[in-house]
C-alpha cells in the first residue's frame, strides 16, 4: 500500500499524445525482442493447458447470451411476469459471475505480450506525470516498487462502468447536468480535456435524456432498473432494424389486433397494481360498474352490460343514418 495519499489528475491532450506514442515505440522494441503477441500467447496457453476452446467459446458468446437474458427480462416485465423477471435475475447474475471469470483467466498472462508490456509502460508514463501529493505538488523520485504499486492502486481504484452509470442517474449529477450542459459548461474544461470518466459519466447522461425525451419512454421502474433497461434498449433496436428491412417506418399494425378489452394475467399483487394502471379513466368507470351489476346480479351477459348496450345503440344508430343517406 502507498504510505501517503496519491492523487491524479487528467493527463493533458499533449501527455496523451506522448503516452500513445511510447506505446507504439514499446510495441514494436517488443515484438522484435520476440516477447510473444496476444495471439501466440492463446496458442500457449491452449497447447499447456490453461486455457481450452471450450472456455474460448464460451467467453466469446458471453456477452449475447446476456443480452438475450436481458431482452428476455423486460419481455417478461411487460407481460407482468414478475416471477419469470426474479428466475432470470438470477441467471443474469450467474452469466455475469462466470463471464467475468472467464474473462480474468483469459487474460490472466496479458502482462507478458507485447501489448500488456506496452499498456503498462503507457499507464506508468502517465502516471509518472499527473501524480500529486495532497498538496498538489508533484510527486518526484518513484522507483519501479513505487510505480508498481501507484499503478496497481490507481487500476484497483477507477469506478466501474456500472458505478457511473449509477452516478448519471443521481439527483445530484442531474441537477449539474441539466442546468450547464455543453463541452465547458458540466465540468469547466473543453471535452478533448476531459477524463476517460467525464467522457463516459456525459455519454451515459445523454443516453438517459435521449430515453427520456423519446415517443414512449419507459416507465420509471425500468429506468431505474440498469437491466430492464437494457432489455427495453435491445427490444427498441431490433424494432428499429425490423423497420428499415421492411422499408417503412410507424407502427407494427393496431395492438392486440385492435381489442378494446384485453385480460392480463398476474402473477404478483404488484403486477395487479400495474396492470390497473394501465387503464384510462373512462376504462376504470366501465369496470367498475360492471363490477357492481356483477356484484348484484350475479352473471350478465357482454351484450347485457351497459357500456356494450351503449355502444351497440351507437352502431345501430350509425348505420341508421348511413342509410337515410343513401336514399
Amino acid at each position: 500500500m502507498l504510505s501517503n495519499d496519491v492523487y491524479v489528475t487528467t493527463p493533458t491532450p499533449e501527455q496523451k499524445m506522448a503516452a500513445q506514442q511510447l506505446y507504439l515505440d514499446i510495441l514494436y522494441e517488443a515484438e522484435l525482442e520476440g516477447v510473444l503477441t496476444e495471439s501466440e500467447m492463446q496458442a500457449y496457453m491452449l497447447a499447456h493447458g490453461f486455457w481450452s476452446i471450450e472456455e474460448e467459446t464460451e467467453l466469446s458468446t458471453a456477452s449475447t447470451r446476456i443480452d438475450a437474458l436481458k431482452e428476455e427480462m423486460y419481455s417478461s416485465y411487460a407481460a407482468f411476469k414478475s416471477t419469470q423477471v426474479e428466475r432470470l435475475r438470477r441467471m443474469l447474475t450467474k452469466a455475469r459471475t462466470r463471464a467475468g471469470e472467464l474473462f480474468r483467466k483469459r487474460h490472466n498472462y496479458d502482462i507478458y505480450t507485447c501489448d500488456g508490456l506496452a499498456t503498462i509502460h503507457r499507464l506508468q508514463y502517465v502516471l509518472a506525470r499527473t501524480a500529486v501529493d495532497i498538496e498538489g505538488h508533484a510527486i518526484v523520485d518513484m522507483d519501479d516498487f513505487y510505480m508498481r504499486q501507484l499503478a496497481e492502486q490507481y487500476t484497483l481504484s477507477k469506478p466501474s462502468d456500472e458505478e457511473i452509470r449509477q452516478l448519471s442517474k443521481s439527483a445530484i449529477w442531474q441537477t449539474i447536468w441539466h442546468s450547464s450542459k455543453g463541452s465547458t459548461g458540466v465540468f469547466g474544461v473543453p471535452a478533448v480535456n476531459f477524463s476517460d470518466e467525464q467522457r463516459n459519466l456525459i455519454s451515459w447522461s445523454r443516453l438517459y435524456d435521449n430515453i427520456n425525451e423519446s415517443m414512449e419512454p419507459p416507465e420509471k421502474t425500468v429506468l431505474e432498473d440498469d437491466d430492464l433497461l437494457d432489455g427495453w434498449l435491445i427490444l427498441q433496436y431490433k424494432k428499429r432494424e425490423a423497420e428499415k428491412q421492411k422499408g417503412r417506418s410507424g407502427g407494427y399494425g393496431q395492438r392486440h389486433g385492435g381489442a378494446q378489452e384485453v385480460f392480463i394475467p398476474a402473477e404478483t399483487a404488484e403486477d395487479a397494481r400495474r396492470i390497473e394502471g394501465m387503464n384510462s379513466f373512462e376504462g376504470k368507470i366501465t369496470k367498475r360498474q360492471r363490477a357492481n351489476l356483477v356484484k348484484q346480479y350475479g352473471r350478465i351477459e357482454e351484450q347485457n352490460m351497459p357500456d356494450s348496450r351503449q355502444e351497440i345503440m351507437m352502431e345501430a344508430t350509425k348505420a341508421f343514418a348511413e342509410r337515410m343517406k343513401r336514399r
